[in-house]
């Protein structure tokens, strides 16, 4: 194909699968669509959020590989985004704040995070918050989040 090395595709995908711990075909999707972003764009920021926008509309569209590949992202930020909030709470800080400066996420975000942590402490699916927090943030509605999540 052109001189591409489709070995080196190959290690890609493999990679990412062991570092998000999602299957082959959400990350096949992630890593298509992180490259068709990256080439189109040339620029990572405008890259990363129209991946993010792309992202959050195929989860509302409950598509598998969005909503295993978002869901596999909290997971991964949940120790950073619990310690946040549980410094904040023990220090009687507000969360959403702490976790906005120690992730340096926008406080919608970090507001969506918060009520993430607070579900997933009650026992709530790391899916169903992912599907919650994606809705939340595009409305930036942190009542609808709780709402959806019964918190």
């Amino acid at each position: 194909m052109g001189g591409v090395n489709l070995g080196n595709a190959e290690e890609i995908l493999k990679a990412t699968m062991k570092d998000l711990g999602i299957s082959r075909d959400a990350a096949a999707v992630f890593v298509g669509k992180t490259f068709e972003y990256m080439l189109k764009y040339n620029d990572d920021e405008k890259a990363m959020a129209a991946f993010t926008k792309d992202a959050y509309a195929a989860v509302q569209n409950e598509e598998s590989w969005a909503i295993e590949y978002l869901s596999a992202f909290n997971r991964k930020m949940l120790p950073q985004m619990t310690e946040a909030y549980d410094e904040a709470v023990e220090s009687g800080h507000d969360p959403a704040t702490v976790i906005s400066i120690k992730l340096g996420v926008p406080m919608d975000a970090a507001g969506a995070f918060m009520v993430a942590v607070q579900a997933l402490k009650s026992g709530t699916p790391m899916e169903q918050v992912t599907l919650a927090m994606v809705l939340g943030v595009q409305e930036v509605d942190i009542e609808e989040i709780k709402r959806r999540l019964g918190v």
